[in-house]
């Protein structure tokens, strides 16, 4: 079985997060990766996971930043707009898609959760040690 590089792996964890399959990453032959990164591409998956289940734009460094030193009724007004559930889910696969390609990886840190940032750090900490040498 060929295996995939980084980038094609990022984008099939994306596509199974999506479908609500990640846990087929479980299984090797599934998830195309080298042997000794599948723990690390796990790990990576349960970050993401979170990442885009608790995804709140409200919640974002973006967000903080746009609002910051505006009105209390600007600020409800931008958060109720953001809680809207077409809104609320174009920004969670707005995401997704972020973090699962190498060219836009970094900027998805603007768009997490604050409170995820940790969880972002691990999950880039092992991709690091995944990537092809």
């Amino acid at each position: 079985m060929e295996e995939f590089d980084t980038e094609r792996l990022l984008k099939l964890l994306g596509a199974l997060i999506k479908a609500s399959d990640s846990d087929l990453l479980n299984n090797r032959k599934c998830f195309p990766c080298k042997k000794e990164d599948h723990e690390y591409y796990k790990a990576i998956r349960d970050s993401f996971q979170i990442i885009y289940d608790e995804a709140d734009y409200t919640c974002s460094s973006q967000f903080l930043s746009e609002v910051e030193g505006k009105s209390d009724k600007f600020v409800q007004m931008k958060s109720k707009i953001f809680h809207e559930p077409t809104k609320k889910n174009a920004h969670r696969i707005e995401l997704l898609d972020k973090l699962c390609s190498l060219n836009t990886i970094n900027e998805a840190v603007s768009y997490i959760n604050v409170q995820h940032h940790k969880r972002y750090n691990q999950a880039m900490d092992n991709l690091e040690k995944c990537r092809d040498a």
